[in-house]
C-alpha cells in the first residue's frame, strides 16, 4: 500500500473510536475493505512502527494489527480470508521485533503480543532464530528493550499461545536465559525479574500437563532444572518485603512457581520440600507485621497493586499464595509431614490473619448485605479471610486428631492472651465457629460452656465493633449444639433482644438472625414451650430487616422465619398478618430469583400446616396471584411460572375445595398451559392440576370450569394431551405425576376405559422417550401403580400392544436397565419393590421374559481404541434373574453404606496416612492455571452431579405427603432384601438356586455368602437357612 492508503487508514481507524454512530458505522465498513486489500498488515506494522506519528494513532493501529494478525496469518478455527502472503509474512518479521524497543509501555505491550502470535505459527520452522533474537534483546543495555523482550517471551509463553509443540524447543533455550536474569538482580529490574519467573512458572505448568505424552523427558528435565533453581528463589523470598510492596509480584510468583513443581513433579521436589517449606514459613511470619500494620490496621495502600498485566502484587495476594502453597502441601499424603512440627504454631499464625481488616471493617459496616454475602459465599473472591477458614478445615482434616488439638491448642493460647483488641477476639470468636462439631467428641480438652460465659458473652456485649458482636453471636448460635440448653437459651434470648432492638446496627441484627436459626434447632421441648412467648416479638423485626435486605440477607432472614414456624407454629399465629404481608412483598419483588422464592414456598408449605395461618395465607395471596394468570402473550413468564409454583402449594395446603374458587383457579391455569409454549409454564401449570386432584379427588368430577366441563374431565384431557406426541418430551414429568394423581385419588370416575388410557398413553412415552431422566420420571408412575395394584397393572400391561407387540416385555427391559441409574430415596426404594412384588407372583412366563443383561466384552479386541460410533452389545437374561441381581446389588450397596457410616472420634480423627494414593503430576490444584485431567474432571462432575441429582430427589420426596406416609420411602433396604429373598428361598431353594445361575459373578458371589453360608444379617436369611416357609405358590423359575 502506498502512503495516500496509509493516511486513510489512519484517519478510519480515528473514526471507528467516535462517538457518532454514522460515521462510526461508516469506518467499520471502510476498514472491512481495506482488510481484503495486499498489503494491509505490512501498512499497520509500518504505522505501528513510526515515531513521527502521534502514540495514539500507532496504539490503534497495533491494535488492528494484532487482530487481524490473528485471523488472517494461518488457518485455524479464526481464520478469515485472506491470508496473508509469505513475502508480507517475512517483511513483518523482519520489522516488527523493532518495537520492543518502543518507549510507550502500552505500544510496546501490543506489538509484543503481535510478535508473539507471529511466533505461535511461524517458530521454529518460518522463524528459527527468534527465541536467539529475543535472547539478544534480553542482553542488552537498553532497560526498554530488555522490558520489552521478556513481556514478549512472556506472552509467548502462556496458557493462550503456549503450545505442545513449542515447548520442548522453547525450554532448553529460554530456561538458561531466564536464569542469568533471575541470578544478576543488579542488572535486571523487579518488574523484569518478575516477568522471568512467570515464564518459568507457565513452563513448568505446561511441563506438567503434557507429562502424558511425554512424562520421562518432562521429569528427566526438571530434576535437572529444580536444583538449578532452588537457591535462586530461595534468595528472592529472603529478601526484606518493602514497604511499597513493588518486590511482592516477584515472590508471589515464585510461590506459584514453586506450587506448580509440587503439585506436578513430587518426585523431583520431594527433597527439597523441607527447606522450601519452612522458607516459605519464614516469609508468612515476616509478613504478618506488616500485612497487619498496612491491611489489618490501617488501609494505608490505597489502591491494590496490579502490573501493566493486570495480574494483582499486594500484600495481600502473598499471603494467599503462601497459604495456598501451603494447603496444597497438605492435600499431598507424601508431603504433609513437613508441616507437623509447625502445625500449633501454623493454626496460631493462620487465626492471626482471619483478622477483618481494615476494608473488610468499612465495607460490611458500610454495607450489612455484603458482609452477609462475603462472610456465606467464600467461592465468589478469594481473599485472606476465606481462604484461612479453608486452610483450617483441611488442616483439621486431614492431619485428623493432630490437627484438632493443633486447632484447639492455638484457641487456647490465643483466649489466654491479655489485652487483644476486638480484631483479633474477633478472629478467634469466627474460628471457633469453623469447628463446632469437632468440640464435642474433644472432651475436656476445650470447654465450650467456658466460651460461652467468658468469651462470647464479652463479645457480644462489647461496644467496640458491631462486627464482633455480630461473629460472636453466629458462633454461640454454632455451639449450640454443643452445650446443654440450659447454657444456650440465656443466649437464644440475647439473641432476641439483639433482634428487637432497632437502635442495633443492621450487621448485628443480621447475625443474631443467623444464630436464631441454630439455637432453635437445639430447644428441648420444655424449652421450646417457654420460647413460645418470644416468638411473636421475633417475627416482627425479622419481616421490617426483609425491606432493606440484599439477596443473601434475605434468604438468611426467611431461613430464621422458617425455623420459627419449625420450632413452634401456632405460636407464629398473632402475627400472620405481618407475616403475610411480608412473604407477599418479597414475593412480588423477588420472583425471579430462584433461592427466594424457594424460600418463600417453603415457608408457606410450613405455614400450610398451621389451621390458624392456614386459611389467611390463601386470602392473603391468591388474590395477589390470580391476576398474574390472566393470560398475556405479554407477560414475563418468570412470574407466571412462579405465581403457577406458589398456587400449587396454596391449593395443596387447602383441607377442602371451594368451588368457586377452585373453578376460577383452574380455569386460568389449563387456560395459561393450552395458550403457552413454555415447557417451565407448562411443567408449572400440571402440578397445580395435581394439587386440586389430589385435595379434591372425585369430588373434582362435581365442579365445573367456566366452560361448563367438569374440572376432573378437563385435568384427565390436559393429561393425555401432554403425554401425547404432539408434545415435547419436557412435558413427561409433570403429565407422568399428574397422571398417577388421577389414578389414585379418583377411583370413582378415572377408571375403565379412561384408567386404561391414561395407562397406555404412559406406557407408550416409556418406551419411546429418548432420554433416561424422562424415562425415570414415567417409571416412578409404572413402579407406583404396580405397588398398589400389583395384578391388575400387570393384567393390562400384559395385553397391551406396542407396535403390533406386546407391551410388556419392552416395559421390563426399560425398567431393569434404567433401576441401577435411579437417583432419590423414593424412587428406588418404589422399583426394587415393585419388582419383588412381580417377582413374588411367582409367572414362570413372566419370569422367562428375556432382558438385558451384562455389557460384552471382546478379550480380543481390548486393547483397540474405542470408537464412539461402535454399538454396545449384551447378553440377555431372565426378567426374574434379572430382579434377583438388582436385589442382591441393592443389598450389597445398603451394606457398603453401612459399613462406611461405622466409626467414631478414633477413626474418624486418629492419625495415621489416608488409603489414597498420588500419582506423579495429580494437578497443581490451588496454583493459577493449572489444569487438572479433563477424564478425571468428568467423572467428578458426573459425580457430583449424580450426588446434586440424587439429594434434589430426596428433598422432592420429603415435600410430598403422600410420599412420605407411604411406608416402602422408610424401608431400610438391606433389611427388606434379606428378609423377602429369605423367604423366597425358603420356600422354593431349588427354584431361586437356578435362577442363580444366570447372575454375575459378583452377585452370585454375594447370594453365596447371603444364603449358602450364613453370612445374613437379618431375619430373612436365618429363616431361609432354618428352612421357614412362605404360602405356597408355583416354582419361580
Amino acid at each position: 500500500m502506498n502512503d495516500e492508503a496509509a493516511q486513510q487508514i489512519l484517519v478510519t481507524l480515528e473514526q471507528v473510536g467516535l462517538m457518532d454512530n454514522v460515521i462510526r458505522r461508516q469506518a467499520e465498513e471502510k476498514l472491512l475493505i481495506f482488510r481484503q486489500q495486499p498489503g494491509y498488515a505490512l501498512t499497520l506494522a509500518h504505522i505501528s512502527l513510526n515515531s513521527q506519528l502521534p502514540v495514539g494513532y500507532r496504539h490503534r493501529a497495533s491494535i488492528e494489527m494484532k487482530n487481524y494478525i490473528k485471523s488472517h496469518w494461518f488457518h485455524d478455527e479464526n481464520f478469515q480470508p485472506p491470508e496473508i502472503t509469505p513475502k508480507e509474512k517475512a517483511l513483518i518479521r523482519d520489522i516488527l521485533p523493532r518495537g520492543l524497543s518502543e518507549p510507550h509501555s502500552g505500544l510496546r505491550t501490543a506489538l509484543a503480543m503481535s510478535l508473539a502470535l507471529v511466533a505461535v505459527w511461524d517458530w521454529p520452522n518460518e522463524w528459527p532464530g527468534f527465541i536467539e533474537q529475543l535472547a539478544k534483546c534480553l542482553e542488552s543495555d537498553n532497560t526498554v528493550l530488555v522490558s520489552g523482550a521478556i513481556k514478549c517471551m512472556s506472552i509467548f509463553a502462556t496458557d493462550d499461545y503456549m503450545t505442545d509443540q513449542h515447548l520442548p524447543v522453547l525450554v532448553p533455550v529460554a530456561l538458561p536465559i531466564l536464569h542469568r536474569i533471575l541470578s544478576n538482580e543488579k542488572a535486571y529490574d523487579v518488574k523484569i525479574r518478575t516477568q522471568a519467573v512467570r515464564i518459568i512458572q507457565s513452563c513448568v505448568q505446561w511441563l506438567g500437563k503434557i507429562q502424558g505424552a511425554d512424562g520421562n523427558q518432562s521429569r528427566l528435565l526438571m530434576k535437572k532444572t529444580i536444583p538449578q533453581w532452588l537457591p535462586i528463589f530461595v534468595h528472592i523470598l529472603e529478601q526484606p518485603l518493602l514497604a511499597d510492596a513493588s518486590n511482592c509480584g516477584v515472590k508471589i510468583n515464585v510461590i506459584q512457581t514453586l506450587g506448580a513443581m509440587v503439585a506436578f513433579f513430587p518426585k523431583q521436589i520431594k527433597e527439597f520440600l523441607a527447606p522450601i517449606t519452612s522458607i516459605v514459613w519464614k516469609t508468612l511470619l515476616q509478613l504478618y507485621p506488616i500485612y497487619k500494620k498496612n491491611v489489618i490496621d490501617e488501609d494505608l495502600l490505597d489502591e491494590c497493586g496490579q502490573d501493566s498485566d493486570g495480574n494483582v502484587e499486594s500484600f495481600e495476594m502473598l499471603v494467599v499464595v503462601l497459604f495456598s502453597y501451603i494447603g496444597a502441601v497438605a492435600e499431598s499424603r507424601k508431603f504433609r509431614l513437613v508441616l507437623q512440627s509447625i502445625l500449633p504454631e501454623l493454626m496460631a499464625m493462620i487465626i492471626s490473619y482471619m483478622q477483618i481488616t481494615a476494608d473488610q471493617e468499612q465495607l460490611w459496616e458500610d454495607d450489612p448485605n455484603q458482609f452477609i454475602a462475603d462472610e456465606d459465599n467464600f467461592l465468589v473472591v478469594v481473599t485472606v479471610r476465606p481462604l484461612c477458614k479453608e486452610l483450617i478445615e483441611k488442616l483439621t482434616r486431614f492431619f485428623k486428631l493432630d490437627g484438632i488439638k493443633a486447632f484447639l491448642a492455638a484457641l487456647t493460647n490465643r483466649l489466654r492472651q491479655p489485652d487483644q483488641t476486638w480484631r483479633s477476639l474477633e478472629a478467634v470468636a469466627f474460628a471457633i465457629g469453623l469447628n463446632a462439631e469437632h468440640f464435642a467428641k474433644a472432651g475436656d480438652a476445650f470447654n465450650v460452656a467456658e466460651v460461652f460465659n467468658k468469651v462470647l458473652s464479652v463479645g457480644v456485649e462489647s461496644s467496640e465493633s458491631k462486627l464482633l458482636n455480630g461473629t460472636c453471636l453466629r458462633t454461640a448460635g454454632l455451639l449450640a449444639s454443643q452445650v446443654p440448653a440450659e447454657v444456650s437459651y440465656p443466649f437464644l434470648m440475647l439473641t432476641c433482644r439483639v433482634l428487637v432492638n432497632s437502635a442495633e446496627h443492621i450487621s448485628t441484627r443480621l447475625a443474631a438472625a443467623s444464630a436464631l436459626s441454630e439455637f432453635c434447632d437445639n430447644l428441648t421441648p420444655e424449652l421450646k414451650q417457654a420460647f413460645a412467648k418470644t416468638v411473636p416479638e421475633v417475627v416482627q423485626p425479622l419481616c421490617e430487616l426483609s425491606l432493606v435486605a440484599g439477596e443473601d440477607a434475605l434468604h438468611l432472614l426467611l431461613g430464621a422465619i422458617y425455623t420459627l414456624i419449625e420450632c413452634n407454629g401456632d405460636a407464629v399465629t398473632p402475627k400472620v398478618a405481618v407475616l403475610d404481608e411480608c412473604l407477599v412483598r418479597v414475593w412480588k419483588k423477588h420472583f425471579n430469583s430462584e433461592h427466594i422464592t424457594n424460600d418463600v414456598q417453603f415457608i408457606v408449605r410450613l405455614l400450610s400446616n398451621v389451621p390458624a395461618c392456614a386459611l389467611h395465607l390463601q386470602r392473603t395471596f391468591l388474590p395477589v396471584l390470580l391476576p398474574l394468570l390472566v393470560y398475556d402473550a405479554n407477560q414475563i413468564s418468570g412470574i407466571v411460572q412462579a405465581a403457577l409454583y406458589m398456587v400449587a402449594d396454596l391449593v395443596g395446603a387447602m383441607k377442602e375445595l371451594n368451588a368457586e374458587v377452585a373453578s376460577k383457579v383452574f380455569s386460568l391455569v389449563v387456560q395459561q398451559m393450552v395458550a403457552s409454549d413454555d415447557s417451565e409454564i407448562i411443567e408449572a401449570g400440571a402440578g397445580v392440576l395435581k394439587s386440586f386432584v389430589q385435595v379434591g379427588g372425585d369430588s373434582l368430577a362435581e365442579i365445573s370450569d367456566e366452560q361448563g366441563r367438569s374440572l376432573l374431565a378437563v385435568a384427565t384431557d390436559i393429561c393425555l394431551k401432554l403425554l401425547g406426541s404432539s408434545y415435547g418430551e419436557a412435558t413427561i414429568g409433570p403429565s407422568g405425576k399428574l397422571t398417577l394423581a388421577l389414578l389414585t385419588k379418583c377411583p370413582k370416575n378415572v377408571q375403565g376405559e379412561l384408567g386404561n388410557r391414561l395407562l397406555q398413553s404412559v406406557v407408550l412415552r416409556f418406551c419411546t422417550a429418548n432420554t433416561q431422566t424422562l424415562q425415570q420420571n414415567l417409571l416412578f408412575v409404572l413402579t407406583r401403580l404396580i405397588n398398589l395394584n400389583t395384578d391388575g397393572a400387570i393384567r393390562l400391561l400384559w395385553d397391551m400392544q406396542l407396535n403390533g407387540e406386546r407391551a410388556l416385555p419392552a416395559v421390563l427391559n426399560n425398567w431393569t436397565s434404567l433401576h441401577a441409574d435411579l437417583v432419590g430415596k423414593y424412587d428406588t426404594h418404589l422399583s426394587l419393590v415393585a419388582l419383588g412384588k412381580l417377582l413374588a407372583l411367582k409367572n414362570a412366563e413372566l419370569g422367562s421374559v428375556p432382558v438385558r443383561g451384562a455389557l460384552q466384552v471382546d478379550v480380543n479386541s481390548a486393547r483397540a481404541r474405542r470408537s464412539a460410533r461402535q454399538k454396545l452389545e449384551y447378553s440377555t437374561m431372565p426378567f426374574y434373574a434379572k430382579v434377583l441381581e438388582l436385589m442382591l446389588s441393592e443389598h450389597m450397596l445398603a451394606a457398603e453404606d453401612d459399613s462406611d457410616g461405622e466409626g467414631g472420634w478414633d477413626d474418624e480423627y486418629s492419625s495415621g496416612e489416608d488409603d489414597d494414593e498420588e500419582e506423579e503430576g495429580a494437578g497443581a490444584g490451588y496454583f493459577e492455571g493449572a489444569d487438572e485431567d479433563p477424564f478425571a474432571a468428568a467423572s467428578l462432575f458426573q459425580g457430583l452431579l449424580n450426588g446434586t441429582i440424587a439429594l434434589a430427589m430426596d428433598e422432592d420426596d420429603t415435600n410430598d405427603p403422600d410420599i412420605l406416609n407411604d411406608p416402602v420411602y422408610h424401608l431400610d433396604m438391606q433389611e427388606y432384601v434379606e428378609n423377602f429373598l429369605g423367604k423366597l428361598f425358603a420356600e422354593d431353594r431349588e427354584g431361586v438356586a437356578r435362577l442363580a445361575i444366570a447372575l454375575p459373578d459378583q452377585q452370585k458371589l454375594h447370594f453365596h455368602k447371603l444364603f449358602l453360608s450364613g453370612g445374613g444379617s437379618s431375619g430373612g436369611a436365618a429363616a431361609a437357612a432354618s428352612g421357614s416357609t412362605v404360602p405356597a405358590a408355583a416354582s419361580v423359575q
